[in-house]
C-alpha cells in the first residue's frame, strides 16, 4: 500500500466456556450464553496531511442472530505535522444491519499521541419490537465511550542501501 494507509483486522470469541447466568436476582432458572463471534476490518487513508478517512465494517452473529455494522468515519487533523504529535477530531456515521432492526451510529471522537477517545450513540429508525412497550420507552437505545491506544507493531527500519553479496 502506498504511505498513509493502513489497515486493520481483528477477531474476537466471547462466553468461551458457555457458562450459566441467571438474569434475576433468587431465580431457578439460568441461561447458557451462547458463543459469539465477531470479525472485522477496514483501511486508513490519509489525505495529503489535512484529513484522514476510516471506512470499515463488523460482521457478529450469536445464537443464530446476524449482525453487521459498516460506515466511514473521518478526521480532521486540527494540530498537523509528525504524527507523533498530531491531533486529530474525528466524526463517523455508521449503520447496523440485523433482523429486523435498522440503526444509525453517530460517533464522534479525538486522537492526540496515539490515544483515541470516541462516544457514538444508537439511533433506532425501524422498532424491531413492534407494538410491545420495553423498560425505557418502545425504542431502546445505547451509547458507547471507547478509549484506545493505536501504536506500531514494529518500528520501521531506514535501510537506505542496497545489499549485493558479490562486493
Amino acid at each position: 500500500f502506498y504511505k498513509g494507509t493502513r489497515v486493520y483486522a481483528g477477531y474476537a470469541f466471547n462466553n468461551a466456556t458457555n457458562y450459566k447466568q441467571d438474569f434475576l436476582a433468587n431465580s431457578t432458572q439460568t441461561y447458557r450464553l451462547p458463543f459469539r463471534h465477531t470479525v472485522h476490518g477496514g483501511f486508513e487513508f490519509d489525505y495529503k496531511d489535512k484529513a484522514v478517512f476510516i471506512p470499515g465494517v463488523l460482521f457478529m452473529t450469536q445464537a443464530k442472530a446476524n449482525q453487521v455494522n459498516f460506515g466511514l468515519t473521518a478526521g480532521v487533523h486540527v494540530v498537523k505535522g509528525d504524527a507523533a504529535k498530531r491531533a486529530t477530531l474525528f466524526l463517523g456515521l455508521w449503520n447496523r444491519l440485523n433482523t429486523g432492526n435498522y440503526t444509525l451510529i453517530p460517533k464522534v471522537g479525538f486522537e492526540y499521541k496515539g490515544f483515541r477517545a470516541g462516544f457514538a450513540y444508537d439511533v433506532h429508525l425501524k422498532n424491531q419490537y413492534g407494538d410491545h412497550k420495553n423498560i425505557g420507552g418502545t425504542l431502546p437505545m445505547g451509547f458507547e465511550v471507547t478509549l484506545s491506544y493505536i501504536g506500531n507493531i514494529f518500528t520501521p527500519k531506514e535501510d537506505n542501501y542496497l545489499f549485493n553479496p558479490r562486493y
